[in-house]
């Protein structure tokens, strides 16, 4: 297997975890960029990578590199990627690890890209890169060639995605990381409010992720919307006639449950 050697710009979440996922299977982030900050400094030394500020970029080289990946913001990229040296850009190829934005924002570059994972990423979290969708995008053939070489010695579901794809996708990601994520916060908030041990709930949010993904979400759907249980929605809205946001997010639910499956 070819070893990689890679220069990682920023060091947020996106910069932490794919990081790892590099170094995990035999790859080398020989450089970090990024702003001046504790969390860059700890990052680099963690990595053993040299670290160059973003205002420096102009006078490094970047030799012996073979891609340069930008794991900043997406209102950032289109900025950060201007500011390499124009040798850089004509010699060294640049991807993005955003979903959202198109490649064309690194067209400073001669040879640019897309490098997605779509998984959420905490920093301190080990993450099962084997697993992790990786989406490729590219410029040109041949780098989308290498790309996906290098994704494929990451994970075992690495594929080539277009940009509406992949907006697409991290749109449903929306739905099934943030909403839900957002639903059980907000299902233990009100459970601490009536002196209840949210844990309590911890077995019954493992049983609804693991049927979703073994008989689908359409066979898992249980609860009272979905078997026209009226008298039961109206106990639990008369329950939250204090509580108008969770009252409201109860009935949109409800109703799109029913609605989808008629």
């Amino acid at each position: 297997m070819e070893s990689w050697r890679i220069a990682l710009v920023g060091s947020g979440r996106m910069a932490h975890n794919l990081s790892e996922g590099f170094i995990q299977n035999g790859h080398v982030v020989s450089h970090l960029i990024a702003r001046p900050s504790k969390k860059a400094e700890a990052l680099s030394q963690h990595l053993n990578a040299q670290w160059i500020s973003l205002d420096n970029l102009q006078q490094n080289g970047l030799q012996q590199v073979d891609v340069v990946v930008l794991a900043v913001s997406d209102d950032v990229i289109e900025e950060i990627s201007s500011l390499f040296s124009d040798e850089v850009q004509g010699r060294i190829p640049i991807v993005h690890t955003s979903a959202s934005t198109p490649m064309e924002s690194l067209k400073s570059f001669r040879r640019f890209g897309v490098f997605y994972p779509f998984q959420t990423m905490t920093i301190g979290r080990n993450i099962t890169w084997n697993e992790v969708p990786i989406l490729i995008e590219a410029n040109d053939k041949d780098l989308e060639a290498r790309l996906m070489q290098l994704a494929t010695t990451i994970s075992a579901k690495a594929q080539i995605m277009s940009h509406t794809q992949r907006k697409a996708l991290h749109l449903a990601g929306v739905y099934v990381n943030n909403f839900t994520n957002h639903l059980v916060n907000l299902a233990q908030d009100y459970l601490e409010e009536h002196a209840i041990d949210p844990s309590l709930t911890h077995a019954l949010v493992q049983e609804t992720m693991l049927k979703v993904l073994e008989i689908g979400p359409k066979q898992a759907q249980t609860g009272p919307a979905i078997r026209g249980d009226e008298k039961t929605i109206a106990a639990h809205l008369a329950e939250l006639q204090d509580k108008e946001k969770l009252a409201k997010i109860y009935k949109q639910l409800s109703e799109s449950i029913r609605d989808h499956n008629k």
